[in-house]
């Protein structure tokens, strides 16, 4: 499946792009046993192409294609939910599409890969089925299929966001500065499904009020204030479990990396830079340590 021509006449394509948490700050636990959050997510340039299009016969069907095959199991993608509470919600039984998504994101990565396809199906459902909700609506919809969807929605419309609550309550920003970024993704094996294990290794106390840092720092057009504030309270309980994190720390910072924090709960390592050639040192020093390098950036939207 090739994603670099035109779409088909009538189907609608959308870059679903890479959450980066600049920093993710957690602010207690509920009595459900969820952690509450306060994180500041800017979009990236890496990202997935979702294109949607009608799917006439037979009615009210679903189809899901994924390249490369095998990356992700298609009976319970995210994707793929996403298509079937938008038909639902909208009541609208007999509606079918055909959604083709060419992966570039890491899958289980720290970067919410599934979360931003499942984002931008619902961006397109919208527009293929003439529904005309608006971004709202679309991002409570998101919230029933996981906590980053709702930001990762923002993130395929361009933009930096303060999620709060486990992530459910989003509220945009202005956009992120242009940054540099170099991702490392190590292998990595967890004691069980990874973002709970993650979770539960967090220890108090954390990273302080680094997301109010972040807030001030994008309302002001700080980019100095802005990396001063870059941190992840998740890090060091993610780290012991898996010390290829450490590692990969270690490495960037050695090569000259002026910030380093992991990527949302990981196992990705990120490094900013202040420019291209340094970034690509920094992909250089990491490499041997990583099954997966990006160079990307923040900021600017895509086109």
């Amino acid at each position: 499946m090739r994603e670099d021509g035109p779409p088909a006449p009538g189907a609608i394509r959308l870059e679903a792009r890479a959450k980066l948490n600049l920093v993710l700050e957690v602010v207690g636990r509920r009595p459900d046993g969820y952690h509450e959050i306060r994180s500041v997510i800017a979009p990236l340039d890496l990202a997935d192409t979702v294109t949607v299009e009608r799917l006439e016969e037979p009615a009210g069907s679903l189809e899901l294609e994924v390249d490369p095959p095998g990356v992700v199991g298609e009976a319970d993608n995210l994707a793929l939910r996403a298509a079937r509470l938008m038909r639902d919600a909208a009541g609208v039984p007999d509606a079918g599409a055909r959604i083709r998504i060419a992966k570039r994101i890491p899958v289980a990565a720290g970067l919410g890969g599934g979360s931003t396809d499942a984002a931008a199906v619902l961006l397109a459902l919208n527009r293929l089925w003439g529904l005309g909700w608006p971004a709202e609506r679309l991002q409570a919809l998101g919230a029933r299929l996981g906590a980053d969807v709702p930001a990762c929605l923002r993130g395929v419309l361009g933009e930096t966001v303060l999620a709060e609550g486990v992530g459910e309550r989003v509220t945009t920003l202005p956009p992120a500065p242009r940054l540099h970024v170099v991702l490392a993704t190590p292998e990595a094996t967890w004691p069980g499904p990874k973002t709970r294990t993650v979770y539960a290794a967090y220890r108090p106390p954390g990273i302080g009020a680094r997301a109010e840092q972040a807030v001030a720092a994008l309302r002001r057009g700080d980019t100095a204030g802005l990396l001063a504030a870059v941190a992840n309270d998740l890090e060091p309980g993610a780290a012991a479990l898996v010390p290829a994190i450490r590692h990969l720390r270690e490495a960037f910072l050695s090569a000259g990396a002026p910030v380093v924090a992991m990527a949302g709960a990981g196992p990705t390592v990120f490094a900013l830079a202040p420019d291209p050639a340094l970034a690509e040192r920094l992909a250089a020093a990491a490499r041997p340590l990583a099954r997966a390098i990006h160079v990307t950036a923040t900021g600017d939207v895509l086109p």
